[in-house]
């Protein structure tokens, strides 16, 4: 009997999203993306809806100029990681993110057009008007 309520409860902890991400993925995380071959300070802004949906933005510097993109999620949000589609005046493309399991930090992936995501895009949550290394 003691095995069976053992197996019980870690069937039950199996089946629960990442700590972290469970409560709310809804933030602002500061970090670097590779873009024109070099990492650069990106804010990226995640936010769950009412309806479970994430949207989400980000913003980081080409030279002198700041671009501004938009993330659609694609599919539900998995326990693991999360699927976005990139956009911006560059193009588009599809993002995974990994949470971290204390959900403060994520690392991901990104790449162009149909290409699988292999360029880096790191976040750590920060306060929602820190945006170190971005102009406004």
């Amino acid at each position: 009997m003691s095995r069976l309520r053992t197996l019980a409860a870690v069937a039950v902890f199996c089946l629960l999203p990442a700590p972290g991400w469970a409560a709310s993925i809804t933030g602002t995380y500061c970090g670097a993306v590779l873009s024109s071959g070099e990492m650069t300070d990106v804010v990226t802004r995640l936010k769950q809806e009412a309806d479970g949906r994430i949207t989400g933005s980000y913003k980081f510097m080409d030279g002198e100029t700041p671009v501004t993109g938009s993330l659609i999620a694609r599919g539900a949000p998995g326990a693991v990681q999360f699927d976005f589609l990139w956009r911006d005046k560059f193009g588009s493309g599809k993002v995974v993110i990994t949470p971290a399991a204390d959900g403060n930090s994520f690392t991901g992936k990104w790449g162009t057009g149909a290409n699988p995501p292999e360029h880096d895009w790191l976040g750590k949550r920060c306060a929602d008007q820190a945006e170190p290394g971005i102009a406004s």
